[in-house]
């Protein structure tokens, strides 16, 4: 049965009993054992081969024997490394550098590697009566033991020279002939090996004896004491020592094994965006948690911190984490302290944590304290630190469970990035304030009464007073000579009696009369861990963080509650308050010239805009642009204003078709500089074809509403095909799904820089009619026929400050997913284009685009227009107009993948993109403004 940690045995020799531990399963020990071979070695005057800061944390050591007596107290001891990896992991070579044999050395233990070697260093006695014979020969036996222990076959070590022979006495032979001077010229060192195979037939027989006793006691169970332990052990399986570590604790029956590590790789191969084979490939880790006697399977560090922080992405995005993880933060005072060091754990801010406090856990702090009767008698700090590591086992955590003074502020605040001051010692808030500010430490306090959070920016400010100066000049050292009595005018000043809740300030006046200290309930503490948090969040990223102070206060808060005010629903139609009645479909008028510019007025328009006025008399319709109301930025030169006024004209003619009233069209009849866009003679003539689409005409209508894709029928795509040639333009179909699909990826992304631009999200917004709106222009949100889900996104859409984050964030996929869906439900594609970029061209490209409208819909088909941002760029001023230094490069790499997929020549130009679907009839048709707001009659009665 292999050893456990915490078992020990008996030397009768030495009257010492000798415990084995792993440094994290009892710190206590292993400090005792840090501390006395860094005094004896000082005695001998070797101090300085002592690396005691690196030896602290116990990294790189398998197992450790101490000798403790009867008052409990460790006089003696070694620590044993391995098994190792590689020789130059052997710090023995590096001791024996000044022998002539060291490339022997070297040879032989690579030699011997395969087979596992362990090196014994840092054997210790404390000088006192104990004899120094027994004493070494106890600790060779501890050597011998360890092989055992570690399942290794070699032992080295470097001893003096004159202890050779007692040396081999034990099985252990000297490596080579020739001695080192180390640690200096004064000692003659050797180097020694010790052959698991071998020790029975070299050493003493009574050695073996003793080694046979040592083992048999070494087998027995371990007694169940309370582990000192707190910080996590990580094993790597692809280490050796590693593996034999894991090893002993799986054979120990008093350890559980936890594997996570499959289900944590599922939620990590979950997360958006995909990682990479980089991150999936991590190998992962078993961390024994001495405390908890188990072992856990789990994810390396970098997998474990994507898939626990994910949630917190993108209130901090993964840039912020990165960032946040170079902060060190430390914190004393575990009581109120540990809600925030637990909390700052939780969101990762930090990439180190350093906790301090001298106090246990009492019965009396489990009214705030997230711990358990169980605990009751732990060190805060180790508890803290305890909770940390069962939160993230990777965050480096140091302890100082004896708590701060005025002589250990300084190297505890030393190089920290924040201090979070919770402690109730007076004097020790100041002087670590005063350490702080000499440092340029950022300084945060909460107090627990009334939320009040404190922020004392020294890392700003260092010559600002500590506490905002609020206790005048005084310095910790005037402070700790101060009776408690003393100290009551100091400690009310720091709380600001004027601001105290009522119950704390009535309390307060109890403490020594009928309360034994002032109270504090769980919520305020947990409460005061999340500001703090929050604050040092800020402290990290940067973020504006003042000096100063401030409440949340939780009791006014909810003093002022209130119900909310219920938005209406989108679903619910718009409704226009106004006495004149908007032009609609079924409003014709009698009057047939009338009627002619009743039906222009009835075009579709970029955002329902209705950039046109109409001049009509008796011979002419003329079409005017209205650049008030354009569609903004994305109507470039007033080119989308055009294209609507082409399908305004369109519509004229074939009304004018069916009074009889069709004449010749003049387009721009005094030149591109003026406003006067076209005109239609209205004389006597007529057209059967365009009168035949009157009625359709009038039924035409936007329809937003998903479909099922299905192939479009031959005669259809024949149909729509004339009717774009017809009026001079080119008609583009994407039937296929692989096609549509990429131009479902196309448009999204066009839709998302739309929302992520400024200037154009304003525009977008300012053209959507909410419900109870007016609606007579613009888009009414009823016609968009959102699901619930995409109105409620739409409220975060139209929100500037949500937009700017996403667009900061290099983020905001999400925002043309509603379109993509859409386009996806489609069964084409259809894309007009025109010759050249003249407005002339435009206005032709609009006509062609209604009259390929109105055919669609006479085929049953639905109809939703697209204009993409970039739709309407031409040159790079336009894109530099349209998506400014931040998105021009992204739009005008998109109007070419938008080319390059129709195919088309230098000069030619994009009308606009339209969803065909198989799809069920709106349920609402958008308004026009009145005929009287936009046409001048001229000898012509009003209806």
């Amino acid at each position: 049965t292999p050893f456990r940690y915490g078992t020990s045995f008996f030397d009768r020799e030495t009257a010492l009993r000798f415990e084995a531990h792993h440094p994290a399963n009892r710190p206590d020990r292993w400090r005792a054992y840090v501390d006395g071979l860094t005094r004896e070695y000082g005695r001998r005057g070797v101090a300085g081969i002592v690396d005691q800061h690196a030896l602290e944390c116990g990294g790189g050591v398998s197992l450790f024997f101490v000798g403790v007596g009867d008052d409990d107290r460790v006089v003696a001891g070694v620590r044993c490394h391995g098994p190792l990896e590689d020789a130059e992991a052997v710090a023995a070579l590096g001791e024996m550098a000044g022998s002539p044999e060291l490339e022997d050395h070297r040879a032989e233990i690579e030699a011997a590697l395969p087979y596992g070697v362990i090196e014994i260093k840092g054997a210790w006695r404390e000088t006192n009566g104990h004899g120094r014979t027994s004493l070494f020969d106890a600790h060779v036996r501890c050597a011998a033991l360890a092989l055992e222990w570690l399942n290794a076959e070699v032992m080295i070590a470097t001893v003096a020279d004159r202890l050779q022979p007692q040396m081999e006495s034990l099985g252990s032979i000297m490596m080579g002939t020739q001695p080192a001077p180390f640690p200096n010229e004064h000692y003659r060192t050797v180097l020694t090996r010790m052959r698991r195979a071998r020790y029975n037939a070299l050493a003493d027989e009574a050695k073996i004896r003793l080694l046979r006793e040592d083992a048999e006691q070494l087998h027995r169970p371990a007694p169940r004491t309370r582990t000192t332990g707190w910080r996590p052990v990580l094993l790597d399986v692809r280490q050796r020592a590693d593996r034999q570590i894991l090893a002993n604790l799986r054979a120990d029956p008093g350890i559980d094994e936890l594997d996570l590590a499959l289900h944590q790789r599922e939620e990590l191969e979950l997360l958006l965006p995909a990682p990479d084979a980089e991150l999936l490939d991590e190998p992962t880790v078993h961390v024994y948690y001495p405390w908890r006697g188990v072992v856990v399977h789990m994810l390396g560090p970098r997998g474990f911190a994507a898939v626990r922080l994910d949630r917190n992405r993108h209130r901090i995005t993964a840039e912020e984490q990165r960032r946040l993880r170079r902060q060190r933060v430390g914190v004393v005072g575990l009581s109120a302290g540990l809600s925030a060091a637990a909390t700052i754990a939780l969101e990762g801010l930090c990439g180190e944590l350093r906790l301090a406090d001298f106090d246990d856990i009492d019965l009396s702090n489990l009214n705030r304290l997230p711990a358990s009767v169980l605990d009751v008698g732990t060190n805060k700090s180790v508890f803290a630190a305890r909770r940390v590591a069962e939160i993230d086992p990777y965050l480096p955590v140091h302890i100082v469970p004896g708590g701060l003074s005025s002589e250990t502020a300084d190297e505890f605040v030393a190089g920290l990035d924040v201090l979070v001051e919770e402690c109730d010692d007076l004097a020790l808030k100041v002087r670590v304030r005063e350490v702080a500010r000499r440092q340029r430490v950022a300084v945060v306090m909460e107090t627990s009464d009334r939320g009040m959070l404190d922020v004392e920016r020294f890392d700003l400010e260092p010559e600002r007073p500590v506490l905002h100066g609020l206790l005048g000049d005084v310095h910790a050292s005037s402070l700790a000579s101060l009776s408690v009595a003393d100290k009551v005018p100091y400690v009310l000043a720091i709380v600001d009696p004027p601001n105290i809740s009522a119950r704390t300030g009535a309390s307060l006046a109890e403490v020594g009369h009928t309360l034994s200290t002032w109270p504090q309930l769980g919520s305020d503490v947990t409460l005061g861990g999340a500001t703090v948090a929050a604050a040092v969040r800020r402290i990290g990223l940067g973020d504006d963080l003042p000096s100063g102070r401030t409440r949340v206060d939780l009791d006014r808060i909810l003093s002022s509650l209130q119900s909310p005010a219920r938005p209406p629903a989108i679903e619910e139609a718009s409704h226009d308050d106004s006495a004149e009645p908007a032009t609609t479909w079924s409003s014709v008028p009698a009057d047939p010239l009338l009627a002619v510019a009743h039906a222009a007025a009835m075009a579709p328009s970029c955002g329902n805009g209705q950039p046109w006025r109409f001049d009509l008399t008796v011979r002419e319709l003329a079409i005017e642009l209205d650049a008030s109301r354009g569609c903004g930025t994305m109507d470039v030169s007033a080119r989308a204003s055009y294209v609507g006024i082409g399908a305004a004209l369109f519509n004229a003619r074939v009304a004018a078709a069916a009074v009889q009233r069709l004449g010749s069209v003049t387009l721009f009849p005094e030149g591109v500089v003026s406003d006067v866009v076209a005109t239609l003679e209205l004389s006597e003539g007529s057209d059967d074809e365009l009168a035949a689409l009157y009625g359709p005409m009038l039924e035409r209508c936007s329809n937003r509403r998903h479909g099922v894709p299905a192939p479009l029928d031959l005669a259809v795509v024949a149909s729509l095909s004339r009717a774009a040639s017809c009026e001079g333009a080119t008609l583009h179909l994407a039937t296929g799904q692989e096609q549509i699909a990429e131009w479902a990826e196309l448009l999204a992304a066009s839709e998302r820089i739309r929302f992520l631009t400024p200037a154009l999200l304003t525009e977008t917004i300012r053209e959507l009619r909410w419900p109870g709106q007016e609606a007579r222009t613009g888009v009414d949100l009823a016609t968009l026929e959102f699901s619930k889900s995409e109105a409620a996104a739409l409220e975060l859409m139209r929100r500037p400050d949500v937009m700017e984050l996403l667009e900061q964030w290099d983020a905001g996929d999400a925002l043309g997913d509603y379109l993509e869906r859409a386009v996806l439900s489609s069964s084409a594609i259809a894309v007009l284009t025109v010759a050249s970029a003249s407005p002339a061209s435009y206005v032709t490209g609009g006509m062609g685009l209604e009259r390929v409208w109105i055919e669609a819909q006479r085929a049953g088909l639905g109809v939703h227009a697209i204009a993409p941002t970039f739709l309407y760029a031409v040159q790079q001023c336009d894109f530099e107009a349209l998506g400014g230094a931040r998105w021009a490069e992204a739009l005008q790499g998109l109007s070419g993948r938008f080319r390059t997929m129709l195919g088309l020549g230098d000069s030619t130009v994009g009308i606009l993109v339209l969803r065909l679907s198989h799809a069920p009839a709106p349920g609402i048709r958008s308004f026009r403004l009145p005929l009287s707001r936009v046409v001048r009659r001229r000898g012509i009665r009003s209806p």
